[in-house]
C-alpha cells in the first residue's frame, strides 16, 4: 500500500486483518471474567464462572470464523466477481454484528453480577481473596477492563455501519471516522488492558483462581460422607 495505495489486493490484506484482531481481545476480557467472579465469590453469581468462559469464547470463535470466512471469500473474488465479493462482505457483517450480540450480552450479564455483588454482604464473598479485592491495582484492572469493553464495543458497533455500506459508501471512505472510532478506540482498549493486566492486579493469584463447587454441592458431598461414615460405624 505504501507503494500504491490503490491496490485493493493489499487494500483487504489490511482490512481483514483489522477486523478480526479485536476478536482476540474480546475472547481475553471473557476469560477474565471469570477469574473475577471466583475472586468475589461463586456463590454471589447466577452462573458458574467456568459457564462463562465457555459460553462466551465459544460466540468469539463464531465470531471470529465467520468474520475470517467472510475475508477469505471477498479476497478470492476477481474484480468482475462483485456479487462473491459482496457475499465475503455480508459474511464478515454478519460476524461483526455476532460479536456485537455476543459483547451486549456479556455487558449485561457482567453489569448483573456487579450489582449482585453490590447488594450481598460480606460474608457472602470469598474470604481468600480479600486482600486482593481491597487493592487499588484490582480496582484499576476493573476499570480498565470496563473502557477496553466499552471501547471494543463502540468500534464493533462503528464496524457493522461501516461495511453494511460497502467499500464505496461515505463512511467506509470518511478517514477521520475510521481514526476516532477504530483505530483510538483499539489504542484505548489495548493500553487499558496493557496497563491494568490482570498479572498486575493479581500476580501469581491467577493460575490458583479455579472454580469451586457451590455450598448447596459442598454440604450435599459432606452429608453423604457422614451417611457413609456412620453406616461404616
Amino acid at each position: 500500500m505504501h507503494n500504491n495505495p490503490f491496490d485493493f489486493n493489499a487494500f483487504l490484506l489490511y482490512l481483514i486483518c483489522l477486523t478480526i484482531a479485536p476478536a482476540f481481545f474480546t475472547a481475553a476480557i471473557y476469560i477474565c471474567l471469570g477469574r473475577i467472579v471466583i475472586v468475589y465469590g461463586e456463590d454471589i453469581s447466577r452462573i458458574r464462572p467456568r459457564t462463562y468462559t465457555i459460553l462466551f469464547v465459544t460466540c468469539d470463535i463464531i465470531a471470529l470464523v465467520l468474520q475470517a470466512a467472510g475475508g477469505a471469500i471477498t479476497s478470492i473474488a476477481d474484480l468482475d466477481q462483485k456479487s462473491l465479493r459482496d457475499t465475503g462482505v455480508n459474511i464478515m457483517i454478519a460476524g461483526l454484528a455476532f460479536q456485537v450480540a455476543s459483547l451486549t450480552l456479556f455487558i449485561v450479564l457482567a453489569s448483573e453480577f456487579a450489582l449482585r455483588v453490590r447488594r450481598s454482604s460480606e460474608d457472602m464473598k470469598n474470604a481468600s481473596t480479600a486482600s486482593v479485592r481491597s487493592g487499588l491495582k484490582w480496582k484499576m484492572f476493573l476499570l480498565g477492563l470496563a473502557i477496553a469493553i466499552l471501547t471494543i464495543f463502540t468500534r464493533s458497533i462503528f464496524r457493522v455501519a461501516e461495511l453494511k455500506g460497502g467499500f464505496n459508501s461515505d463512511l467506509a471512505n470518511d478517514e477521520i471516522s475510521l481514526m476516532i472510532l477504530e483505530s483510538t478506540m483499539i489504542a484505548i482498549a489495548c493500553i487499558c488492558m496493557t496497563a491494568a493486566h490482570p498479572a498486575v492486579a493479581m500476580g501469581r493469584r491467577w493460575g490458583e483462581l479455579s472454580a469451586k463447587p457451590r455450598r448447596g454441592v459442598v454440604s450435599k458431598v459432606s452429608q453423604a460422607s457422614s451417611e457413609i461414615e456412620t453406616m461404616n460405624a
